[in-house]
């Protein structure tokens, strides 16, 4: 049976505020208990939900200072069956440097799946879900969210270095979102040969570490060492930008104004928790949903 390990990455400091790029149209989050209602209302939704393969909890500590979230980490650490482990974003930085320090810190697992602490899960058996996929393509080497299927022009504001060691120009990369990502172990274990055990040396501020060193190239080394970068969208199953970020429940932002709503049969178990906050009768209509989709008959019953 596979070893499974499922952290969720907790950044939560004072003076920066959740969806800060929201900040124009009042999506911003500044409170600090605020912040830590969210990251609890993230949190619990995993822990009440069944994952419907057994798996080991991590909460991962990016060095908060808020104070009510201290309070929160540390009630987590008395309940005694979830990890609270630490990894300062100033040695770790970024979700996708703490996912650096996941594969360090706990390196005798067979999956890695992580996500941020504004990503909730609203139904259970979601991670059985997510490994059927994962078993049913051998080539998958990292699944995600709302996989870029155009490719994205890399900068060239760091190296870009084949698993032969040849610098190269930067690449057009189709990449995952980083909402949450399912690694398998064999992937780490390819990264240490090749780029070596410190292979999260690049970049210069947090876009680097976060957007180009995390999401372009996580997604990068994966095609490098012949596995495919995949998500969630495929016959059965909508993918719904809105549900997953933000930005794009408001105006003028990364995909302009959208309020989508599921057409298939299933859907990501997975919604942003600020929007499930903001827009709960949306929420409501999508567990709604979910139910209708139990009786669903045919292939889509092979991922429940």
């Amino acid at each position: 049976m596979s070893k499974i390990i499922c952290a969720i990455h907790v950044f939560d400091m004072n003076k920066i505020p959740f969806n800060r790029g929201l900040k124009d149209v009042g999506g911003a989050i500044t409170d600090p208990r605020e912040k830590t209602d969210l990251i609890i209302t993230t949190i619990e939704s995993y822990l009440s939900h069944d994952p419907g393969v057994d798996c080991k909890f991590v909460i991962v500590n990016q060095g908060t200072d808020n104070k009510y979230t201290q309070a929160y980490l540390s009630q987590l650490q008395r309940r005694g069956h979830v990890d609270v482990a630490n990894a300062p974003d100033v040695v770790w930085p970024g979700p996708f440097g703490s996912r650096h320090f996941m594969w360090n810190a706990y390196p005798d697992y067979d999956y890695y799946f992580e996500t941020d602490s504004d990503n909730l899960v609203m139904q259970d058996k979601w991670l059985k879900f997510l490994m059927k996929r994962m078993y049913d393509d051998p080539q998958i080497g990292l699944l995600g969210a709302y996989l870029d299927r155009e490719g994205y022009q890399a900068p060239s504001t760091v190296d870009w270095i084949t698993k032969e060691g040849i610098t190269i120009d930067p690449p057009i990369i189709k990449y995952n979102s980083g909402t949450f990502t399912l690694i398998p172990k064999h992937i780490f274990q390819g990264f240490d040969k090749y780029w070596g055990k410190k292979w999260f040396n690049q970049g210069k501020n947090y876009h680097e570490w976060t957007a180009v060193m995390g999401e372009l190239y996580f997604a990068f080394r994966v095609e490098q060492l012949g596995y495919k970068n995949m998500d969630l969208l495929n016959d059965y199953t909508d993918l719904l930008y809105s549900l997953l970020v933000p930005d794009s429940k408001f105006p003028n932002m990364t995909v302009g104004s959208v309020d989508e709503y599921p057409t298939k049969p299933f859907i990501c178990p997975f919604f942003n928790t600020y929007l499930a906050q903001l827009a709960p009768e949306k929420l409501k209509w999508i567990k709604s949903h979910y139910k209708d989709c139990t009786k669903v008959t045919g292939e889509i019953n092979k991922c429940q």
